[in-house]
């Protein structure tokens, strides 16, 4: 697979996002400039379901101990952008939605260890 190909978020996850939802207000910068992060936590730290890049291709690789990563997938492959907004917000609230979310997710978790990437 060539990285060249894959998108950086702007092109897709940015101009289809606000084609459905325009941008009422300022825009900072960064949201244009920041291309790349680094995450470093200590153990026992754990992150709610979210989404990384906005977008772009999101890859991590373990320097240090093991990290499980859930990975969330919708069961209906073919779903608008207004019905994964919908399916997003029941993981705001894991408990109270739990039936619903196993109805709609697919969800995996990968044992990550030191030198994979993921």
């Amino acid at each position: 697979m060539s990285f060249r190909l894959l998108d950086h978020g702007l092109v897709n996850g940015w101009n289809q996002t606000t084609c459905d939802y325009p941008v009422e207000g300022k825009v900072h910068p960064d949201n244009f400039l920041t291309k790349s992060w680094s995450l470093l936590h200590h153990a026992g730290y754990i992150t709610y379901p979210h989404h990384d890049a906005d977008g772009a291709a999101t890859h991590l690789t373990l320097h240090v101990g093991i990290k499980y990563w859930a990975v969330f997938r919708p069961k209906n492959h073919s779903i608008s952008r207004k019905e994964l907004l919908k399916a997003c917000m029941l993981l705001t609230d894991i408990a109270a939605n739990r039936k619903k979310i196993d109805e709609v997710w697919d969800v995996e978790v990968v044992t990550i260890f030191p030198g994979d990437t993921l």
